[in-house]
């Protein structure tokens, strides 16, 4: 008796195998080779187009954090590198480029907290990574030991204070004032004579829309401190905002007396009487601050600059200018500014004079009925 044969299934054919896509190694030393002969957006594209489950690797993170650092965007590489240290938590290469983006930051709070996780791993370090490390970490408690010295506070509530402080800087990149407000706020109660945060958690109350409270904490400022410029500046932008030109006048008398020792000092009196619309003072501080001039910000000059056209020293006004432009200033605005000063016209387009102030300096759109 025969057997009978099993009929063979037919095998349907296969579809060949896709390409292997690159792995994460390759595409790092992509990445490399571009950064080193100076394609930096071309290597940031390398690593931004790869696969989602390499994007959730810490060196890749790492990567992309160095990239934009050498692009100039902090910001994101900030977010990068804080990224990579959440994926890789047991490695100390994340930690050891973050903490130094910190103290380049000038955050020292979170530097210090940063390179003591490094440091935590230390034995897994190369030498001179674990010693830089160290000398990062030195820097940044020296600095928090010499500002609480000066504030007669312990170096541990400083380094909090100063988290509360960095912490609200932040949220001002984010647009989130409120949230910067209080984390100023925070960074106040922990240092009671230290007076920036106050300052600052004013100003970003009042951008978030709380008008009186921000006036009342400028007012208890300069009740402490007559001379404080910031609070005079504060007061001078929350007048003009409410209307009140009178009180923001006389806020400015005292403001004019003041001595500008700092850059950060012209820079926030050119603001505060660029909101007046005061020429002739903006063009004294122009006179009397010479030194400080190349560290002033862009807005710093772009309204120096304004004043010398509305008082006719085009020449002035377009070096003042330029120099705004290399500062960061757009140059199509700054074309637009000189455009208007070679038609000898009194301001940019139909305007009366040349700007000395822009809405977002005077007050922020959210909530405007709060100073009606």
């Amino acid at each position: 008796m025969t057997r009978k044969r099993k009929k063979r299934k037919r095998r349907h054919p296969r579809p060949p195998l896709p390409p292997r896509g690159p792995r994460l190694e390759e595409l790092l030393e992509k990445a490399r080779s571009l950064q080193e002969k100076g394609k930096l957006r071309e290597a940031l594209a390398v690593l931004e187009e790869a696969p989602a489950h390499m994007q959730r690797r810490g060196e890749l993170q790492v990567s992309r954090g160095i990239l934009y650092v050498l692009m100039g965007d902090l910001s994101t590489a900030t977010e990068a590198l804080e990224e990579a240290e959440r994926l890789a938590p047991d490695t100390s290469f994340a930690a050891f480029f973050l903490a130094g983006l910190y103290r380049e930051r000038s955050w020292m709070s979170h530097a210090a907290r940063t390179a003591r996780r490094a440091l935590r791993l230390r034995e897994f370090m190369p030498d001179d990574m674990a010693e830089t490390t160290e000398m990062l970490l030195e820097q940044a408690e020296t600095v928090i030991r010499e500002m609480a010295a000066r504030l007669e506070i312990s170096a541990g509530t400083m380094e909090k204070a100063l988290y509360h402080n960095e912490l609200a800087e932040r949220w001002v990149e984010a647009d989130r004032f409120l949230d910067a407000a209080r984390s100023f706020q925070k960074a106040a109660r922990l240092a009671p004579t230290w007076i920036g945060p106050r300052n600052n958690e004013a100003l970003f109350r009042f951008l978030s829309g709380e008008a009186q409270k921000a006036i009342r904490i400028s007012e208890e400022v300069l009740a402490a401190d007559p001379g404080n410029l910031h609070a005079l500046a504060n007061l001078i932008r929350f007048c003009v905002a409410r209307g009140d030109q009178e009180e923001a006048e006389a806020y400015a008398e005292r403001l004019r007396q003041l001595p500008l020792e700092e850059p950060s000092d012209v820079d926030k009196a050119i603001e505060a009487l660029g909101i007046l619309g005061d020429d002739e003072g903006l063009y004294a501080i122009y006179r009397r601050s010479q030194p400080f001039l190349d560290e002033l910000n862009s807005i710093a000059l772009v309204t120096l600059g304004s004043a010398a056209a509305n008082l006719g020293h085009p020449r002035i006004a377009r070096r003042l200018w330029r120099q705004a432009e290399k500062a960061g200033t757009s140059t199509p605005f700054i074309e637009r500014l000189s455009e208007a000063l070679s038609r000898k016209a009194p301001g940019p387009g139909l305007a009366e004079r040349y700007p000395t102030v822009t809405i977002p300096t005077l007050i922020s759109m959210p909530r405007l009925e709060e100073f009606g």
